[in-house]
């Protein structure tokens, strides 16, 4: 076994909830997630944001920023100021348009984060509350209980965190985040795997696995096996180089899966496979990706 097989159940947990929340930020407010994850953190902060920190706390470039900024703008919800001294300092503060977005957006938000919380123990969301704020703050996403930033948010942003983490991750090893999940799914089933049983597997839509079984197959980490009977149908299996590829970038997921929750206690990791197998089984018949 490359790593704890529950890993990759605890991702797949993370990307249903990152995209339930990105539909319920589209529906309500007709914005990104990424704009909304903007628009929460200049809430917490009266004074404005610079271009440059706002970039760092998302972890992404200026340029990606800029033009989030730049809908938003014209949506109202921000306004951008340029430093007399530097024009390049540029300072975004939310406007009362803004609020009213993030204040229409949020309780969708929450309802997300309590269907996801419905199947938890008292001692499951005693841990999630404690490292979600933890690492929501260290992201400068300061929350509140009995104000407009809560729990909810801080749980949703740092299902983000992980997500975007584990996506630059694999990005430098030249392999996107859904290629990594089938091929460690494949890892698991020595004996091959029907494309329709690994997307109810992975919450995936067919023409995904479709799309990312053919990336894989491409570079020679998968082999697909039409059926003799029915030539419809077909196998996935992982070959030699799919399971080398793991054994090289699997270590470096973990790692990042781990790092990104702030202060992880011990024994919380296997704690959150735990959680993460019983939020993907209440959510497999829904299939909410497809």
């Amino acid at each position: 076994m490359l790593a704890s097989a529950g890993h990759t159940d605890w991702i797949t947990a993370s990307v249903l909830l990152s995209r339930s929340a990105s539909d319920a930020v589209s529906r309500m407010g007709g914005i990104s997630i990424t704009q909304y994850r903007m628009l929460i953190r200049l809430v917490m902060a009266p004074d404005g944001m610079t271009v440059s920190a706002i970039a760092d706390e998302l972890a992404h470039s200026k340029s990606a920023v800029t033009i989030a900024l730049n809908s938003l703008e014209r949506k109202k919800a921000v306004t951008r100021a340029y430093n007399s001294a530097d024009k390049r300092v540029v300072t975004v503060r939310i406007t009362d348009a803004g609020r009213d977005l993030v204040a229409r957006i949020d309780p969708a938000v929450k309802q997300v984060a309590h269907e996801f919380w419905s199947c938890y123990t008292d001692e499951e969301l005693a841990l999630t509350y404690r490292d979600s704020g933890a690492t929501a703050k260290n992201f400068n996403l300061t929350y509140r209980k009995d104000g407009s930033m809560s729990i909810e948010n801080a749980y949703v942003d740092a299902s983000w965190v992980i997500v975007f983490a584990i996506t630059q991750q694999l990005k430098r090893a030249n392999i996107s985040l859904n290629e990594y999940r089938l091929l460690y799914l494949l890892y698991e089933t020595p004996d091959g795997m029907r494309p329709s049983d690994a997307a109810r597997r992975l919450l995936l839509r067919s023409n995904e696995v479709a799309t990312t079984s053919a990336r894989l197959e491409q570079h020679g980490r998968i082999v697909r096996t039409r059926s003799e009977t029915d030539r419809r149908s077909c196998t996935l299996s992982i070959t030699p180089e799919g399971t080398d590829k793991l054994r090289r970038i699997t270590p470096g997921v973990v790692e990042a899966l781990r790092s990104r929750i702030v202060d992880l206690p011990a024994g919380a990791f296997d704690q959150y496979e735990t959680i993460a197998r019983k939020v993907l089984s209440a959510n497999r018949a829904l299939h909410l990706l497809g």
